[in-house]
């Protein structure tokens, strides 16, 4: 069965079709790259520092990764691969959803914020002696 009325769908009219705001920017990548930094810090920040400088590695483990643990650094059993793949799958996609989530937030109130600028209207202030003269010649 054919369609002739039907045309290919193109790329530009993909792009008609969803607005600026809903298109990732370069800002995308920056805040993906600032939430995986964040939580590789984090899970450093909440290791056991005081069981490793004490010198007690006995059951000791360096996690990071939130939700799913991506990296576990076993310090008893150091022959143990640290990267757990699917997990850094997993927090890689929502951490990727998470930084379009915010990307479009900001793109949607840099957008609002610069129409109000554009419109220009201001608010008319109705002064007593105007409505009077007006309506009492």
């Amino acid at each position: 069965m054919e369609y002739h009325h039907a045309d290919k769908l193109s790329f530009k009219d993909l792009e008609r079709t969803f607005p600026k705001e809903l298109k990732p920017t370069n800002r995308t990548n920056q805040i993906f790259g600032g939430i995986f930094i964040f939580i590789i810090i984090l899970g450093l920040l909440t290791s056991p520092w005081d069981k490793m400088l004490s010198g007690n590695v006995e059951g000791v483990k360096i996690t990071a990764g939130y939700p799913w643990a991506f990296l576990i650094l076993d310090l008893e059993n150091a022959g143990n691969s640290p990267f757990i793949i699917t997990a850094l799958l997993f927090d890689l996609l929502i951490y990727l959803l998470l930084a379009y989530a915010i990307d479009v937030t900001i793109n949607v109130f840099i957008s609002d914020t610069s129409s109000f600028r554009r419109s220009k209207k201001t608010v008319k202030v109705f002064d007593s002696k105007n409505i009077n003269s007006k309506n009492n010649p």
